[in-house]
C-alpha cells in the first residue's frame, strides 16, 4: 500500500516535472521566434528605408 503511494507521487512528481520542463522550451522556442521576427522585420524596414531614400535621391540627381 505505501509503495503504491510512493510510486503514484513519484510519477505525478515525474509528470509535473515534464510538463514544466515543456513549458519551459516552448516559452524559449517562441521566444527565440519572435526574436527572429523582430528582428527580421527591423532588417526588411531598414532595407526598405535605405531602398526609398536611394531611389529618391537618384530621382533628385536625375532633375
Amino acid at each position: 500500500m505505501n509503495k503504491m503511494k510512493t510510486e503514484t507521487w513519484f510519477k505525478v512528481v515525474v509528470g509535473v516535472m515534464i510538463l514544466a520542463v515543456c513549458l519551459v522550451l516552448i516559452n524559449m522556442i517562441f521566444s527565440i521566434i519572435s526574436g527572429l521576427i523582430i528582428r527580421i522585420a527591423g532588417v526588411v524596414m531598414m532595407v526598405g528605408i535605405v531602398v526609398i531614400v536611394y531611389q529618391t535621391v537618384r530621382r533628385a540627381l536625375k532633375r
